[in-house]
């Protein structure tokens, strides 16, 4: 047992640098099983390569062939011209709406209400 895990650290070892896949080491863990002449071995070959199947799945992302779709620059361009047209039309609504609410002031004394009668607290003329 402690051979055949020798034989495997080495492959992975002398795999390291190149351009080695898990689906070829899966391959060689398959030949592997099939020279295997002692049970015990396989059975531990058998589910050392479970494992590795498993590990494989498991950090394999969902599509293999990952599928991007380009956004046409006029629909980027249109999105963008639309937002700055509704930022400003915001901006100018908030400049109108602080306009009219100076106005407003000035023309209520005192900042209160236009309603409201004379101010009656001591020390102040009607």
């Amino acid at each position: 047992m402690l051979d055949l895990d020798n034989r495997l650290l080495a492959k992975i070892e002398e795999s390291l640098l190149t351009y080695y896949t898990a689906q070829q080491y899966l391959g060689f863990l398959g030949e592997q099983l099939q020279a295997c002449k002692d049970q015990a071995i396989a059975d531990h070959l058998k589910s050392y390569l479970r494992q590795t199947e498993n590990l494989v799945q498991v950090n394999t992302r969902a599509g293999e062939k990952p599928v991007v779709f380009p956004v046409p620059k006029g629909v980027v361009k249109n999105t963008v011209l639309a937002f700055l047209l509704f930022l400003m039309i915001a901006m100018f609504a908030a400049v109108l709406l602080e306009h009219w609410r100076q106005r407003q002031r000035r023309l209520v004394p005192n900042g209160g209400l236009a309603l409201a009668g004379p101010d009656l607290r001591p020390g102040r003329q009607p």
